[in-house]
């Protein structure tokens, strides 16, 4: 605490598409890797024949929620960007009413083909 300021207080703001994208990249890798992990526990399985008769154990993420904090410091609307500050210290200095909440759920989901409002169906190649 050297400067009498709290050491997680944010100096500079960030962009709010930064934190949301890069949450959501983790989120993303991390399903990458357990995948990939099932996957060669699968293979040294299939190998060994006292494994091999035995049930995989396998790996999932059903589902991630996740509920973020964070303070307007400006908007730059020549850039169309939005800075917030997101770390405890600095939000603790801000009023309650000042902080913004953003939800997010993310979960796993196979699809090739959504339906458009207009009923037509896309396939996901034709996005």
């Amino acid at each position: 605490m050297s400067n009498g300021k709290k050491e997680n207080e944010q100096k500079v703001p960030i962009k709010l598409t930064n934190v949301s994208e890069s949450l959501i990249f983790s989120f993303i890798t991390s399903k990458m890797n357990i995948d990939q992990l099932s996957i060669e526990i699968a293979k040294k399985y299939s190998k060994d024949e006292m494994l091999s008769s035995l049930s995989l154990p396998l790996f999932s993420i059903a589902e991630i929620n996740l509920q973020l904090k964070f303070a307007i410091d400006h908007i730059d609307l020549e850039k169309n960007e939005t800075y917030v500050k997101i770390e405890v210290g600095s939000l603790e200095k801000i009023p309650e009413s000042l902080i913004s909440h953003m939800e997010m759920k993310l979960k796993p989901e196979s699809f090739k083909i959504y339906k458009k409002d207009d009923g037509k169906t896309i396939s996901i190649t034709d996005i």
